[in-house]
C-alpha cells in the first residue's frame, strides 16, 4: 500500500505513521492479552456466584493496596522505565498463574485470586497505556491519531475471545495464560520504539537519570489530592465511579442469569434421564408380555392349513393335516404324521 494512502487513512503527517504503527501494535497486544484472559475470569466467576460479593471486596482491597504503591513507583522511577517495570511485574504474575494452573487447575482459591488479580490488571495496564500516549504525542497529534490507535485495542478485544475459544480445547487453559504473558511482553519493543520516536520528534523525552524532569514526581497519595482539589477531575471520578457501580450490578445479574440457565439445563437433563429410565422400564415390561418374547424362550405357534386356525389341542388335527409353525426366528411348514397319546 502506498505510503501516501496510509498517511491519508491515518490522517498522519510525514514521520508519524511509524509511531501510529507502534502504538497500534502496542494496544492490540495489550487488549488481546486481556481479552484472552477475561473469558477465563467469567467462567470462574459463573461457578461461584454466591461468592461474588467477596470477589468485589478483594478487588477493592487490592486496588487500595496497589494504587499508593504505584504512586510511589511513579514518583521515583524514570519515565522510560515505568512501563517496562509495570508490565514486567504483571507478566511475572501471569507466569506464576501459568505454573499454578498446571499444578492445581481445580483450586477454588486460585480461581478467586485470578478473578481479583485480572480486575486490577485491566485497570493498571490500560490506564498507563493512555498516560504514555499522552506523553508521546502532542495535543494536535493526539486529536488526529488517537482514533487509529484506539482501533488497535478494539481489534485485539475482538480477536482475543475468538482466540480463546479456538485455543483452549487444543492447548489448555494454562497455555492460554502463557500466551497472554508473551503478548504482554511483546508490548515492550513497541514502548521502546515510541520512546525513541518521541525523543527524535519532540526532544527531551528519554531524559538521563540526573535530569529533574526524568521522573513524574509526586507521592503515594498525590493523585488523590489532585482529584480532591479539581472539580473537573472530581467530576470525571464521579462519572467513572457511577459507571463502575452500574456495570458491577449488571455483571452480577448477568452471572446470576448464566448460573440460573446452568441450573435449568441441569434440571432438564435430570428429568430427561429419569424419563429415559422410565421408558426403558416400560419397554422391558411390554417386551416381557410380547408373544415374540415367549417364542424366544422356545415356544411356538401352530396353525392348521389351509384354514388358518390356531391350534390349541392335538385333538384338532388328524394324520395328514398340513401345519404352519411360527418359531422365534422364521416359520416351518409341516404335516401330521401321527398323533402321540395325551399324557
Amino acid at each position: 500500500m502506498p505510503l501516501g494512502l496510509i498517511r491519508k487513512l491515518l490522517r498522519a503527517k510525514p514521520g508519524e505513521e511509524r509511531a501510529v504503527g507502534f502504538a497500534f501494535a502496542y494496544f492490540f497486544m495489550l487488549l488481546s492479552a486481556y481479552s484472552l484472559l477475561r473469558p477465563l475470569r467469567e467462567a470462574m466467576a459463573s461457578g461461584a456466584v454466591d461468592s461474588l460479593f467477596w470477589f468485589y471486596v478483594g478487588t477493592f482491597s487490592l486496588m487500595l493496596l496497589l494504587t499508593p504503591l504505584f504512586g510511589a513507583l511513579v514518583s521515583r522511577v524514570r519515565k522510560p522505565l515505568l512501563l517496562p517495570i509495570t508490565y514486567g511485574f504483571f507478566a511475572s504474575n501471569l507466569l506464576a498463574f501459568y505454573l499454578l494452573f498446571k499444578v492445581m487447575p481445580d483450586s477454588r482459591g486460585l480461581a478467586a485470586s485470578f478473578f481479583v488479580w485480572l480486575s486490577a490488571f485491566n485497570m493498571f495496564v490500560v490506564s498507563v497505556f493512555w498516560s504514555f500516549m499522552a506523553d508521546v504525542f502532542r495535543d494536535e497529534e493526539a486529536k488526529r491519531l488517537f482514533g487509529p490507535i484506539a482501533a488497535g485495542g478494539g481489534t485485539g478485544a475482538i480477536l482475543g475471545p475468538l482466540l480463546m475459544q479456538f485455543l483452549v480445547p487444543r492447548i489448555g487453559v494454562d497455555a492460554v495464560v502463557l500466551l497472554a504473558m508473551l503478548l504482554l511482553l511483546g508490548t515492550l519493543p513497541c514502548i521502546r520504539g515510541l520512546g525513541l520516536w518521541a525523543e527524535r520528534r519532540h526532544g527531551r523525552f528519554m531524559l538521563p537519570a540526573e535530569e529533574p524532569g526524568s521522573r513524574i514526581g509526586g507521592g503515594m497519595l498525590a493523585g488523590l489530592r489532585i482529584v480532591g482539589r479539581s472539580r473537573y477531575l472530581f467530576g470525571i471520578f464521579a462519572v467513572i465511579a457511577l459507571g463502575s457501580i452500574a456495570a458491577a450490578f449488571m455483571y452480577n445479574e448477568l452471572l446470576r442469569l448464566v448460573a440460573a440457565d446452568g441450573r435449568l439445563s441441569s434440571a432438564v437433563e435430570r428429568r430427561r434421564f429419569r424419563a429415559g429410565q422410565r421408558l426403558s422400564e416400560h419397554a422391558s415390561r411390554l417386551d416381557s408380555l410380547s408373544p415374540l418374547a415367549v417364542l424366544g424362550r422356545g415356544y411356538a405357534l401352530v396353525w392348521h392349513e389351509p384354514s388358518g386356525r390356531l391350534l390349541r389341542s392335538s385333538a384338532d388335527v388328524v394324520a395328514g393335516d398340513q401345519l404352519r409353525i411360527r418359531v422365534a426366528e422364521g416359520e416351518i411348514a409341516a404335516s401330521v404324521a401321527a398323533k402321540a397319546p395325551q399324557r
